[in-house]
């Protein structure tokens, strides 16, 4: 019987705490500093990759990158910029300059972002 009781009362704490946590992402220019950061983590990651650079860019950290939907299995996707704020293994979470907190599947989607005058592509289905 207690354990039913401590039981309860994590489900109904969890979500609680996840809806607060989620609540705190205010604006993307909370999220400016950390674009900053990305770009110099991926220019060093870029510097050092010895020719390996597609292998080096599946296995990148994207938090914190400006990405911009190119293709994507819902037409209205298509040309949604924003900042990853969350990566899993199906999806990005992007915030947009309007705040908007978007979710965006990778499977049948094209994202491109650019660093240095560079553009780079990533394949979705890749990931």
């Amino acid at each position: 019987m207690v354990r039913l009781a401590v039981k309860t009362r994590i489900t109904i704490v969890a979500p609680k705490v996840r809806f607060e946590l989620f609540n705190s992402i205010e604006a993307y220019s909370q999220f400016e500093p950390l674009y900053e950061l990305w770009c110099d983590y991926f220019s060093t990651l870029v510097n050092g990759s010895n020719g390996q650079l597609d292998a080096r860019m599946l296995k990148a950290d994207y938090h914190g990158c400006l990405l911009m939907i190119v293709e994507a299995a819902n037409p209205a996707q298509v040309g949604i910029c924003g900042i990853v704020t969350r990566e899993t293994r199906q999806t990005f979470m992007l915030i947009t300059k309007q705040d908007r907190l978007l979710t965006i599947p990778k499977q049948d989607t094209i994202f491109q972002f650019a660093l240095e005058g560079k553009i780079y592509l990533l394949f979705g289905n890749a990931f």
